[in-house]
This record gives C-alpha cells, sequence and structure tokens, in this order.
C-alpha cells in the first residue's frame, strides 16, 4: 500500500470547518473505497502550519514540498490563506415563533433506537413495549446491530413545532480559505 499526495484549497468557518467539508466531499467521491481513496478521507488528524509557514518565508509551493518531503503516510496539514471574517452582530439568530391552536393531546410511545449512535437515530414507533421489543429484536437480528428503547410523549394530532431559529448572516461575514495538504494511503 502506498501513499498519495493531495493539495486542495477549501473555504469554510475554520480550518477543521474547511478539512471536514474535504473530507466529506471526498467520502462521496470515493464511497466504495473508503480508508485507501488516496484523498483527504483517509488521512488522519490535521496540523495547523499557519504560523510556521509565515515564519518560514517561503513560497507556498516550496513550503509546501518541503514538509510533503518529511511526511508520513497519513498525515494532513492546513494552512490558512484568508482568515475568515467572523460575524459580529451583537444578535445572530432570528426566531420565527408558531402559534399551535386548539388543545394538545399527548400519547406515550415506545421508540426504537440504533443504540450506538449518539443522536439515537429512529427506527420505529409503537404503542406497546412489547410490540417495541418484537420490531427491535427483529431490527438486530436481521441488520446485527444493537437497538434500545425508549419511552417518549408525542403529539397526538398537529405539528409539534413550536419555533423555527435560524442563523442571521452578517453582511461582512465570510469563510476563510485554506490550503490543505499531505499524504493519503491509497
Amino acid at each position: 500500500m502506498g501513499a498519495v499526495t493531495f493539495i486542495e484549497k477549501v473555504r469554510g468557518t475554520s480550518m477543521s470547518n474547511a478539512c471536514q467539508k474535504a473530507r466529506t466531499e471526498a467520502d462521496r467521491e470515493h464511497e466504495h473505497e473508503q480508508g485507501y481513496s488516496g484523498a483527504i478521507n483517509s488521512t488522519y488528524g490535521l496540523e495547523d502550519m499557519t504560523k510556521e509557514y509565515e515564519n518560514s518565508k517561503t513560497p507556498l509551493s516550496k513550503y509546501i514540498e518541503m514538509i510533503l518531503e518529511n511526511a508520513s503516510k497519513g498525515d494532513c496539514f492546513g494552512i490558512c490563506l484568508e482568515k475568515p471574517k467572523v460575524n459580529t452582530n451583537k444578535i445572530k439568530t432570528h426566531v420565527e415563533h408558531v402559534v399551535v391552536k386548539g388543545t394538545t393531546k399527548w400519547v406515550l410511545k415506545y421508540i426504537v433506537n440504533l443504540s450506538w449512535r449518539t443522536d439515537h437515530s429512529y427506527i420505529s414507533s409503537h404503542n406497546t413495549k412489547g410490540a417495541a421489543v418484537t420490531a427491535a429484536r427483529a431490527y438486530t437480528e436481521k441488520h446485527g446491530v444493537n437497538t434500545e428503547i425508549t419511552m417518549e410523549k408525542i403529539m397526538e394530532k398537529g405539528n409539534p413545532l413550536v419555533a423555527k431559529v435560524s442563523y442571521k448572516k452578517s453582511s461582512n461575514e465570510k469563510d476563510g480559505l485554506y490550503v490543505l495538504f499531505g499524504l493519503a494511503p491509497d
């Protein structure tokens, strides 16, 4: 197994955000060969080399070449080329309230979730614990993954949405520009 050099310019709110965007895009592009795609998604970690680069007074391409000569397979480095401009508004969100008319009736439901996910990935909802256990066992046996059952109160009818909170972007807000480079296993 070898290594492939990669160099990408990516915009993001931070260097780690830009790296995550690049990894997500590489995951989509190289889905069938994850882990050894020869792209940024098969590297680990991220080392910020911005200060070292600025102190070196070396042209960017020469600096990247110098770092890659001593890099190990799986290394990923980044340099900030343009700093992001952050939102300086005092209030950075907008709230839209949704009025729920009439009376609300709540019912108890038993929810089957994947237990290894922290976001409790929803599988199914049931009126009784027995039905939920049956569904969870069937799912676990079919897919070979652990499930868990939680109790939740859910609105019987209507929309449970009571408010929407959206981000209010500043007029001068701008993502930074980062160059990401390294040696990806292939």
